[in-house]
């Protein structure tokens, strides 16, 4: 069986369990690369939920206006900072933005993760492309009288994570050859696919080569023109980074893109750092990086917060406390873009610190 879908939120509720090791060596050719390692080093981050810790802290050694930009709730603070943790050294700082310049560049005040002030730096927005399907625009989720969208949560969510980047969004049509070639020919090199082609097997329990086998298969079989079109994304994989949904269908369902292409899987965590119960495409040679499964919906003073991090996400009126959760969402379509933003803002930080 074969879907093809925007990987949709899940209403499961998200059950820990053991998982293998989230990056093996089975695959060496490919895992030693500098940004597996990377991608190793990340998950750590991600299973300790550091950015979403130290967004929520008052850094002893932070002066009272750093304080107050950085605990604010209101939204033009809120998009103006941002927690970086190095992958190197897993060391969170706080990142305040000061100026823009002419030519694009932002200026931002960096403080260690006590809020003491290390330095001023000019650094370069990155670019990055974030894919949804069109569906992604008609599945609507109702907060507060307001309907957001399922690529409009992929937007927010990749924004808050790094406010400082540039990110397209594209909503493209299920054939999917149509366009990619368009869209891949732009200078981005960080590209978030939210959506895919999922396989179920009813045998889990394979190495990773046999299931990219059985996957090749029932494609060639039954659906040549899918298996063209995960094929032709091969060709960018040396350029860009593609990182794609691994797929909310738990342990006996796969991502036709990962096996071949050189697309790189963004699994989801549940709440205690373990791969969530739903989370798809679980074998290492498909899946490397993972995120946050869950993203709780919560009201703030001036709107709604889901990623997690201090601060409003949207911009709504309410009469409500803040803290209340609202509705949850699910899923590694979720997940991807998180990752996305930062790995952007690792290249962006990369020599500032």
């Amino acid at each position: 069986m074969i879907t093809l879908s925007t990987v949709k939120s899940t209403k499961i509720p998200a059950i820990g369990n053991e998982c293998k090791k989230m990056i093996s060596k089975t695959h060496p050719e490919r895992f030693d690369t500098p940004d597996m390692l990377f991608a190793r080093s990340m998950n750590v981050i991600a299973k300790n939920n550091i950015y979403e810790e130290y967004s929520k802290k008052i850094p002893k050694e932070a002066s009272d206006s750093d304080i107050f930009r950085l605990t604010s709730d209101k939204i033009e603070d809120s998009y103006n900072r941002a927690i970086w943790v190095n992958p190197k050294t897993k060391q969170p700082y706080y990142l305040l933005k000061e100026d823009e310049l002419e030519n694009g560049d932002i200026v931002l005040r960096i403080l260690n993760k006590n809020g003491k002030f290390l330095k001023n730096a000019q650094v370069t927005p990155q670019e990055g492309i974030l894919l949804d399907l069109e569906d992604g625009r008609k599945l609507k989720t109702p907060i507060l009288d307001c309907d957001i969208t399922h690529t409009d949560f992929i937007d927010i969510l990749a924004s808050r994570y790094n406010p400082f980047a540039k990110f397209k969004t594209i909503n493209i049509k299920k054939e999917l050859a149509e366009n990619i070639d368009n869209i891949m020919s732009g200078k981005e090199k960080i590209i978030s696919m939210s959506y895919g082609a999922y396989v179920t097997l009813n045998d889990a329990a394979k190495s990773g080569n046999k299931i990219k086998k059985d996957i090749f298969n029932i494609l060639e079989e039954h659906y040549p023109d899918t298996l063209k079109n995960i094929q032709n994304f091969k060709k960018y994989t040396k350029t860009k980074q593609i990182l794609e949904s691994a797929g909310n269908g738990g342990d006996k369902q796969y991502s036709a893109y990962l096996g071949y292409t050189g697309l790189q899987g963004v699994g989801g965590l549940n709440p205690i750092g373990k791969v969530d119960t739903n989370s798809a495409s679980r074998n290492s040679l498909f899946t490397q990086h993972y995120e946050r499964f869950n993203y709780p919906i919560t009201t703030t003073p001036y709107g709604i917060n889901i990623s997690g991090l201090k601060g409003t996400d949207i911009e709504l009126q309410h009469n409500l406390k803040s803290g209340i959760i609202l509705h949850i969402k699910r899923g590694t379509s979720y997940s991807t873009p998180v990752r996305a933003s930062k790995i952007l803002l690792n290249n962006m930080m990369n020599d500032i610190i």
